[in-house]
């Protein structure tokens, strides 16, 4: 056994190898020469006559031979893992203990319940003519042919949310004469109402004040009135 022989051999196919592994590609003469020094490699341990054979020496190309030999060993070097050290945590400022004060005690005065405010006529709707031919007109309600005429029959909650702002500024300047304040009120006391009875001889009275009977009100009237009898539908 010849071990100094087989360490030469060892670090030439260490070399090679390296060399080989720059590149993709292996060279027919690389691959030739690795096992070239392989079979050495064997024969130097197993002993089968490395004296008296000829090795085949297998030329490699001088650019080959310049990367093998100037290739360095490149060993290792475990780097150390760097710790940070934990940064001391913030000492806490000293609270300054307050003394306490006496909490005063407030006597709350009884709260009466605010009362439900209720809408009722007027008393002078008792001597509002509702029935005279004039206003009966008013409150008259054509059946519904159409399938328009039935869905504007549907329930609404709300007077003052169920009219449009362009039908309200209509709807004030034509029969309350452009007093929004009034139109707003006479909404309120309309939605106070719990029947369309209830609320008839207010709208007689409304319709006696503004002159609804004319003829140039009459039409936007009987909407205005169709429109409060679906809210107590």
């Amino acid at each position: 056994m010849n071990l100094q022989q087989a360490k030469i051999t060892l670090e030439k196919i260490n070399r090679l190898y390296q060399s080989m592994t720059l590149d993709s590609s292996i060279d027919e003469h690389e691959q030739q020469l690795m096992l070239n020094y392989i079979r050495q490699f064997y024969k130097a341990f197993s002993g089968e006559g490395l004296e008296n054979e000829e090795v085949e020496v297998i030329k490699t190309p001088r650019v080959i031979r310049k990367t093998i030999e100037a290739t360095p060993v490149v060993q290792e070097i475990p780097v150390p893992e760097f710790t940070p050290e934990p940064e001391p945590e913030p000492i806490p400022e000293p609270v300054p203990v307050r003394e306490k004060q006496p909490v005063k005690q407030y006597t709350t005065p009884p709260v009466s319940p605010t009362p439900t405010p209720t809408y009722q006529a007027d008393k002078q709707l008792e001597s509002v003519p509702v029935e005279s031919d004039d206003y009966e007109e008013l409150f008259e309600i054509p059946a519904a042919k159409e399938l328009s005429d039935r869905l504007s029959s549907t329930p609404i909650r709300d007077l003052t949310k169920a009219i449009s702002i362009n039908e309200k500024i209509l709807t004030c300047n034509e029969l309350f004469k452009k007093d929004k304040t009034r139109f707003d009120d006479a909404l309120k006391t309309l939605n106070g109402f719990s029947s369309f009875t209830e609320a008839r001889p207010y709208l007689a009275t409304l319709a006696n004040e503004y002159g609804w009977d004319k003829k140039s009100r009459k039409k936007k009237a009987q909407i205005f009135i169709k429109l409060v009898r679906r809210r107590y539908n």
